[in-house]
């Protein structure tokens, strides 16, 4: 999440930064309030205000950023796994129930006996369901994966929509990952989404020129022995 933000929205970037900058001094506070030092709720207030105003600015931004890739990670993954299961995502985060000032005074004494700070935007989490369950614990091996790819392909298609670039697309051993028919069904979704321009890498030679080839699209085979090209076939 922070990654795909960072290089679509270049404030976003200085406000994590900033934030990230701040919680490292803050937290190296708390170590010697923690170790002895005696506590001086002027700093503690004064860091929390400047990583207030990276907050208000970064928590807003993941909400509708969970909220678009979601919306796209649907529409791919029942593309690519041809079934009717329905991909969602519970969002916790820190500013969900409270604002940034009343959640940090909330926190001063558990972060001091701590030594850490315990509340904030570096404890946010995304929790991933298919059909309203965990998908880590209640998916197969096929939906799991159908879903890994579903999200790396809205990742590019919201990196695309917000920069109006198309980044590459690279996806390593995809049938280690996926059965013959989910990697055609993934193919065939790429070539309808027009995407401009993948890598794609097998152990087999064969397989995936011919699932490309199927679809009626060009392409390139390089062949790589021990780094070294030995042969490059075109399609």
């Amino acid at each position: 999440m922070d990654q795909t933000l960072c290089q679509v929205d270049p404030q976003y970037l200085n406000h994590l930064s900033a934030y990230n900058r701040l919680l490292l001094q803050r937290n190296a506070y708390l170590k010697k309030v923690m170790q002895g030092e005696r506590v001086d709720m002027g700093i503690l207030q004064a860091l929390d205000s400047q990583m207030g105003v990276a907050a208000e600015y970064i928590s807003p931004s993941r909400v509708e950023f969970v909220r678009e890739l979601m919306a796209l990670t649907t529409r791919n993954y029942q593309a690519i796994s041809r079934s009717a299961e329905q991909p969602g995502a519970e969002y916790s985060y820190a500013l969900a129930e409270a604002s940034w000032a009343e959640l940090m005074k909330s926190a001063h004494a558990q972060d001091t006996r701590a030594g850490r700070t315990t509340a904030g935007l570096h404890r946010d989490e995304i929790n991933l369901a298919l059909d309203g369950f965990p998908a880590r614990r209640f998916s197969s091996q096929g939906q799991l994966k159908s879903y890994v790819f579903a999200l790396k392909l809205a990742q590019y298609q919201y990196s695309t929509r917000k920069t109006g670039r198309k980044p590459l697309l690279l996806l390593d051993d995809i049938f280690d990952k996926l059965d013959q028919q989910r990697v055609e069904a993934l193919l065939n979704f790429l070539v309808e989404q027009k995407v401009s321009q993948v890598f794609i890498t097998d152990t087999d030679a064969r397989r995936v020129p011919e699932v490309v080839a199927s679809l009626g699209q060009s392409f390139r085979t390089f062949l790589v022995d021990n780094s070294t090209i030995q042969e490059v076939i075109q399609g």
